[in-house]
């Protein structure tokens, strides 16, 4: 697939403009950017939770300079709440203390 096509279906099955908050629409803006660019993904149903612990990782690699820690986990709820309304399905991202895995990796 050209990356035309994977962006206009990427970016179409996003539906941003369907969110009704500023900061919300820039919290998907981010995690459509990010799949884009540094992901192979072509649908929205084909994020996993493992890529979404990547967004965390990938600005841990920056150093949170383009992105604070903070923002981030704020982008990754906004996105896994949109995410369970726009395809029916139900990702679940443990982003406490006790989740080991996600600690280690960053």
């Amino acid at each position: 697939m050209s990356n035309i096509c994977r962006h206009y279906i990427l970016y179409d099955e996003f539906n941003i403009n369907s969110e009704p908050r500023l900061e919300h629409r820039q919290s998907l803006e981010r995690l459509y950017q990010y799949l884009f660019i540094q992901t192979n993904i072509n649908y929205l149903k084909e994020v996993t939770q493992r890529e979404l612990y990547r967004y965390l990782l990938y600005h841990s690699e920056h150093k949170f300079t383009k992105l604070s820690f903070q923002q981030a986990i704020k982008d990754l709820k906004v996105f896994v709440s949109h995410y369970n309304v726009m395809t029916g399905k139900k990702i679940q991202l443990d982003l406490s203390l006790n989740n080991f895995y996600l600690w280690c990796l960053l």
